[in-house]
């Protein structure tokens, strides 16, 4: 559920805007650097660290374990959509350490901030 919510839809559904606003106007493709960096930035940071976070969450053990594997999914299917998109060769394996490191930042933040309610309690 993490993996679909945090890589797969949004990443898509901006995507799509992207192209459909490209097709529709073509004068805004010098305007529309923007969105493609706000769409990088979604990918690479923002969707591991809310996918590690949501995963650690929903983890009964381990949460730090299942931060990272979800992490390794989604690197994983950012080198296959970069390589099948593209002819980057090995300049694709770029994506796995900014997502990884990511991911296990989400499942960390989750595990400091249930210590310290716990604490608090």
């Amino acid at each position: 559920m993490a993996l679909f919510a945090c890589y797969i839809m949004p990443t898509v559904v901006g995507w799509l805007i992207l192209v459909t606003v490209w097709n529709l106007a073509p004068s805004l493709i010098e305007k529309s650097n923007m969105a493609v960096g706000l769409l990088l930035f979604w990918a690479l940071f923002l969707a591991p660290v809310v996918a590690g976070y949501l995963v650690a969450r929903f983890a009964k053990v381990l949460p730090l374990v299942h931060g990272l594997a979800v992490s390794v999914v989604g690197s994983v299917i950012y080198v296959i959509y970069i390589t099948v998109t593209s002819n980057s060769g090995f300049g694709a394996l770029w994506v796995i350490p900014p997502v990884m490191l990511a991911g296990l930042c989400g499942a960390w933040f989750y595990r400091y901030r249930a210590r310290k309610v716990a604490v608090e309690l």
